[in-house]
């Protein structure tokens, strides 16, 4: 088995559109809001905090908003209390679990991701999610299982064909890596990067990478 070290490049460059308006959100989320907008948000969320200190919607909201503003920690802060009061569903442990991605805390996006399955199993985005975070955490093989999962939801996801495309570099076997590749590259021409990364035995695979 190879080391493997991924950059999170691939996933933090889409995974602010991943997010999910959970709740309170999804004014947030029906118009293309100005990072001035999601500060004013939080503003609001603040004085309904002051006059309400156990208001879970008002914490979730803000949390939505530090989400756009990459405030991660304090979204992660603000889900956890909005878990506490109980103003808490699928997408609350989903959104907790791509900020926990975006602090590097892997395992405890996989707990939430898990809680966000339980109340949602249907849900290709969090099994997508759940695969990258153990990608993260090298748990390559279980991180295969969640990617097969999300393509029995959505059969041209081009990010989960790519991260089990890497999932499957990193546990050498190639034939697989490349099939995987091979096919996010014709979904999504962007995942040649990662082709030309983990895919080097392949001409088929060059032949693609080449071309894009």
């Amino acid at each position: 088995m190879k080391a493997f070290f991924l950059s999170a490049f691939l996933f933090l460059t889409t995974s602010t559109s991943l997010f999910a308006a959970g709740g309170g959100g999804d004014d947030l989320a029906a118009v293309k809001l100005t990072p001035a907008d999601y500060r004013r948000e939080v503003k609001a969320c603040d004085k309904l905090l002051e006059r309400n200190p156990r208001n879970g919607q008002a914490f979730r909201r803000r949390a939505d908003a530090e989400v756009k503003l990459k405030d991660f920690k304090e979204a992660i802060a603000d889900y956890t209390k909005a878990v506490q009061l109980k103003a808490v569903d699928a997408d609350v442990f989903y959104n907790r679990g791509m900020a926990f991605i975006q602090t590097k805390n892997y395992k405890r996006a996989i707990l939430d991701f898990n809680q966000a399955l339980k109340l949602r199993p249907d849900d290709a985005g969090a099994l997508y999610a759940r695969g990258v975070a153990r990608v993260m955490n090298f748990e390559y093989k279980t991180a295969i299982i969640d990617f097969n999962k999300a393509l029995i939801f959505d059969e041209k996801m081009a990010d989960a064909y790519e991260y089990r495309g890497i999932a499957y570099a990193s546990l050498d076997q190639h034939e697989e890596a490349c099939r995987d590749l091979t096919r996010a590259v014709e979904l999504n021409p962007t995942a040649a990067k990662s082709q030309r990364q983990y895919c080097k035995s392949c001409k088929d695979c060059d032949d693609v990478a080449t071309a894009k």
